[in-house]
């Protein structure tokens, strides 16, 4: 059985002192921003901080000493299977650690030592199947009242922080049940958070995935009474409703926030990441959702109190291709013509980087509309227009934490040419293959690819693999040459690659399966393949 281990703790040969934590650290959990977009002893929040900068201000542990780090403690859950994921981000807060284990336990540790202080199990004791995936849980504090907050299935709960014993004044006897104020019937959905959420002030914030509509809901962190809802699949007379077909806000599933959210304490503004429309199988699939479909594939500011939109961006309209926003947002100072404007940037599957003003929404950088292809799916009418980035130009790290310096917009820089090795239709063909579908033998594409490319064509296959595709990228630019490859165009062009000596039978293509990046679970698509090339000739 494979085991699962936590081994956060590194000491210095030099030094075994732990730092105490400090009063602003600790206020970040509780909803007042610090000045700086860093976390220090603490880190109470996931990815560290509320404005996700993943950034720590402690400088004990730098270049100059880090090969000399050794391990300090290591603990083991005990939930370890072939099955289960360990993907919790730990929380340390006044120097003791929490984190969800594989299956649900929450557990508390001291931080210097690895020794456990408590452990709630939600399950009560009874047996726990299946891929267990809990990022991490959240802390919220007033005066000596300390609480964790989790989701285990479909139950956002609430345990001591300092007993891990659950709060029964909490919800109903410590829990909620997230299948309610769907506007659903609670039985017709299946609600799971992966993610943990924030807390603002006295609330918490929270996405979902599953087969339910995605729509995000705030619960008040005493009571677990429900504060807001913001629809992601719109009602009737709500900003979007007419991009989805008439009703379907009661019957669709999607559009919704797997991955976790981001949140500026300051301004009251919390940021969503909103995943494609569909689900399962239909992430691929969009003939019975005609229209752009609004909130999906789409970053969406909210504010923090009530839920009210303040702005939203769409990335893909009517999206087929699974390409929503992979992670939370990160909220950065864009430092432009010497003056510091606040931002939020948020990557794509498609590995493009976006960045907004913070407060309006504006793009920071020049953005340009292409044309797209049309799809042969009989039923299914994609968009006809997509927006793309044209900048921001690569720069180095930034020396500060949540900062960069960007020349002014104006006349930006163009995007390197991202498909010039679509010219090879073989190495476009074998590339599409590595990079869109998850293969049932990797060694197999090894040995197509040293058969069928030369030096120079592995050199270009690298690069593309670098390069995450969007349907509508490759044509950019030069819109009426464009030319789509359907994974049935593959087939055919990897019969028809040269094979070198010695002689061997024409390469097998291996069977696809399309894997869903919020669980894991295959899709089981098998046509309309994404479009990878521009004028790929034969």
């Amino acid at each position: 059985m494979k085991r699962i281990v936590i081994a956060v703790a590194c000491a210095l040969l030099a030094s075994s002192q732990v730092q105490r934590p400090n009063a602003q650290a600790h206020s970040t959990a509780t909803g007042t921003e610090p000045s700086s977009q860093a976390s220090g002893a603490d880190w109470a929040v996931y990815h560290g901080n509320p404005q996700g900068t993943h950034y720590s201000s402690l400088d004990q542990i730098n270049t100059k000493n880090i090969n000399r780090l050794k391990v300090a403690w290591t603990f083991d859950t005990g939930d370890g299977a072939p099955t289960n994921d360990m993907e919790g981000d730990t929380i340390v807060v006044k120097g003791r650690m929490y984190f969800a284990s594989p299956k649900g336990r929450i557990f508390s540790l001291n931080a210097a030592t690895g020794t456990q202080k408590w452990v709630y199990d939600p399950a009560e004791g009874a047996p726990v199947s299946g891929n267990g995936r809990l990022r991490g849980v959240c802390y919220w504090a007033d005066g000596t009242d300390e609480r964790i907050l989790f989701t285990w299935r479909n139950r956002l709960m609430a345990v001591d922080a300092n007993t891990g014993k659950l709060i029964e004044s909490f919800g109903d006897t410590g829990k909620v049940d997230l299948s309610q104020d769907l506007g659903r019937d609670p039985r017709s959905v299946s609600v799971n958070v992966n993610s943990p959420g924030v807390v603002y002030k006295d609330i918490i914030i929270l996405g979902s995935t599953g087969a339910t509509p995605g729509h995000i809901r705030a619960y008040d962190v005493r009571t677990g009474k429900l504060k807001w809802i913001f629809h992601t699949i719109p009602y009737p007379g709500e900003s979007g409703y007419d991009t989805w077909p008439k009703d379907a806000w009661k019957t669709a599933n999607g559009a919704n926030v797997w991955s976790g959210l981001s949140l500026d304490p300051e301004r009251g503004i919390v940021y969503l990441p909103v995943a494609s429309a569909g689900m399962g199988f239909k992430d691929f699939y969009g003939a019975d959702r005609e229209g752009d479909t609004l909130f999906g594939t789409s970053l969406v500011a909210l504010d923090a109190n009530t839920g009210k939109r303040l702005w939203h961006h769409q990335f893909v309209q009517h999206d087929v291709w699974d390409r929503d926003p992979p992670t939370p947002p990160t909220l950065v100072t864009v430092r432009r013509d010497g003056r510091d404007i606040p931002a939020v940037a948020q990557i794509t599957k498609y590995g493009f980087v976006w960045v907004f003003d913070r407060v309006t929404g504006e793009n920071l950088f020049p953005v340009q509309e292409v044309s797209t292809f049309s799809s042969t799916i009989p039923g299914e009418k994609l968009a006809t227009r997509q927006t793309l980035p044209a900048a921001p130009p690569y720069s180095p790290p930034p020396s500060s934490p949540g900062k960069m310096t960007v020349p002014s917009s104006e006349g930006g820089s163009k995007r390197p040419r991202l498909l010039s090795v679509a010219r090879c239709a073989r190495t476009a063909a074998l590339a599409a293959g590595v990079r869109w579908v998850n293969v049932s033998s990797v060694s197999r594409w090894r040995r197509i690819w040293r058969r069928c490319l030369g030096p120079r064509d592995r050199h270009s296959l690298h690069q593309l693999q670098r390069t995450s595709l969007h349907p509508a990228v490759a044509g950019a630019g030069q819109e009426d040459q464009r030319r789509g490859l359907c994974w049935r165009d593959l087939q055919r062009l990897l019969r028809r690659l040269p094979r070198r000596r010695p002689q061997r039978q024409p390469p097998v293509v291996p069977r696809i399966a399309w894997t869903d990046q919020e669980d894991g679970e295959p899709a089981n698509r098998a046509s309309d393949c994404p479009w990878i090339g521009e004028n790929a000739r034969i």
